[in-house]
This record gives C-alpha cells, structure tokens and sequence, in this order.
C-alpha cells in the first residue's frame, strides 16, 4: 500500500441525548472511562482546564488488548453547533501516523441524533491495513 493521507468519517445514531454526549466529550472527558472502561481507562489534564481550547489532555487506553497513551491538545469546542476538534501532539498513535487530528460533530436528525467522527491523518510510513486499526 501507499502512503495514506486523508479523512476517514464515521456517523453513529447516539442511545443518549446530544447535549449530554458533547458534554462528556468536551467538558467531562475523565468520565468517559466509566462508560468505556474496555477502552479508555482515564485522562488528566496536562495544561489547561476540561472544557478549554487550548488544554492539553493525557490519556490512557487499550488498542487491541495494547496499554496506550496520547497527549492531545484541544484545538477548538464550538457548543452551540456540539463540535470538538481535538490534536494529538504526543504518543502512540504518533509512531504510525505524522499528523492525526479528530472532529467530533452531535448533529440532530429528525427525533434522534447522530454523532460524526472525522479522522484526519497522514501517516509517517508506508500504509497497512493494521493501522486502520485506529480508525472509528
């Protein structure tokens, strides 16, 4: 395979209510290890507050079984249209891909509502099909 550059998105009807999954995402990560501790087992602030542009956030999770960490900065939370856009700067994910960035977007569709995940990545290395394993 090639080099891999470009955008990999992914829409999911949320269980929850929109505001409420925003909320977690963008003011109240530490908690998302509650609801998927097979996942993520925690992040701390490194710089910054939750819920601030600017904040660098620590995290530690499990990708295939593998104990993971990323350092992430928050490059933007728009609350009024529920997006998140979030950087990460530092960890594993870095060893495959030279630039990896998520957009997190809450849109409403009719009664429901649909969260958009949008990867952005360049990877540092030839593509494989194991690194679409940090895919949605």
């Amino acid at each position: 395979m090639g080099k891999l550059k470009g955008k990999l998105i992914a829409e999911f009807e949320l269980r929850s209510s929109g505001d409420l999954f925003h909320e977690m995402f963008s003011r109240k990560p530490h908690q998302i290890k509650h609801v998927s501790p097979q996942h993520v087992q925690g992040c701390e602030v490194h710089k910054g507050q939750f819920g601030t542009t600017g904040s660098i956030i620590f995290w530690n999770y499990a990708l295939e079984g593998k104990p993971c960490v990323a350092k992430e900065i928050v490059e933007a939370i728009d609350a009024e249209n529920k997006i998140i856009i979030l950087k990460v700067i530092e960890g594993d994910v870095l060893k495959e891909y030279k630039t990896f960035k998520v957009t997190i977007e809450v849109k409403p569709e009719g009664d429901a509502n649909l969260v958009k995940w949008a990867l952005v990545m360049r990877n540092c290395m030839k593509a494989s099909k194991s690194q679409l394993r940090y895919s949605i």
